[in-house]
């Protein structure tokens, strides 16, 4: 699938800044129409609410000339809600959302979700956040793979945005019962080998899956552990710049469900983060 066209969504602040850079250089890249959208408060006075708008805009249209971006760029600014208005962009025709970190909020992120959590959730599309500086070029990515066909796609995608790529694919495993099962150490080894190779025979599968032609793609690394640990010490290690994952869920009449490892992800991301359904 082809990247024609991206949305972005900033709330002027800094974080939001630098989704903005990484929308633009991609953009540029992929030869795409960019749509920057930002989202007032659409409590405020009638009177007060057009000067937010059209500072807004001017604001955001000299931030725009600034970059090296594309030549096609579509600035847009409304009142209303802003996860409401971000949900609705992302069911337009879009390619690609783009949405900046979450100022962390030590309490209140264990309370309710975040406003990319929100989005990821009800996206019909990839949606990459942004949380490292767009300077850096996406050379490589970590994938994290349950060997599903969404973790498949989450390649695909990767593969789509940064055309050459490097993607190192990792997979956590967890024993169960393994706590209880400590005063017998020669039943855990045995059922830590049992998990172990079944994972190994679901990679093997999983690779010959994959064309060398659509993704470049190391061999799978599986480790014991926490998705989340296992996950962020893959990052650090391959000193990867984004990370891919499915978003395992649906959107329509029920709620759309994402999946912990990925809402887990988001709230605390080691690098960029591109989520693909």
């Amino acid at each position: 699938m082809a990247i024609e066209t991206i949305t972005v969504a900033t709330d002027l602040s800094e974080r939001s800044d630098m989704a903005l850079r990484r929308a633009a250089a991609l953009a540029k890249q992929h030869g795409a129409t960019l749509t920057v959208l930002s989202v007032v408060d659409a409590d405020l006075p009638d009177d007060l609410e057009e000067l937010m708008i059209s500072k807004v805009t001017e604001n955001l249209g000299a931030t725009v000339k600034e970059l090296n971006g594309p030549e096609d760029v579509r600035i847009v600014v409304k009142a209303g809600d802003p996860v409401a208005e971000m949900i609705a962009a992302t069911h337009e025709l879009v390619d690609l959302f783009v949405v900046g970190s979450h100022r962390p909020r030590a309490f209140l992120d264990f309370m309710w979700e975040t406003t990319a959590q929100k989005t990821v959730r009800h996206a019909p599309c990839p949606v990459l956040l942004v949380r490292e500086d767009a300077a850096r070029p996406y050379t490589s990515a970590v994938l994290a793979t349950d060997f599903s066909p969404t973790s498949t796609k989450a390649a695909r995608t990767a593969a789509e945005l940064a055309p050459g790529i490097k993607v190192f694919p990792v997979n956590a495993i967890q024993v169960p019962y393994e706590g209880r099962l400590a005063r017998a150490p020669g039943a855990a080894v045995s059922l830590e080998a049992a998990f172990l190779k079944d994972a190994q025979t679901s990679a093997a599968a999983w690779l010959q899956s994959l064309s060398p032609d659509e993704v470049s793609c190391g061999d799978v690394t599986i480790e014991k552990g926490s998705a989340h640990s296992v996950i962020s010490r893959a990052v650090d290690m391959q000193d990867a710049p984004l990370l891919a994952i499915g978003a395992h869920g649906r959107a329509g009449a029920m709620p759309a469900v994402l999946g912990s490892v990925a809402n887990d992800l988001l709230r605390q991301p080691p690098c960029d983060i591109l989520l693909a359904r």
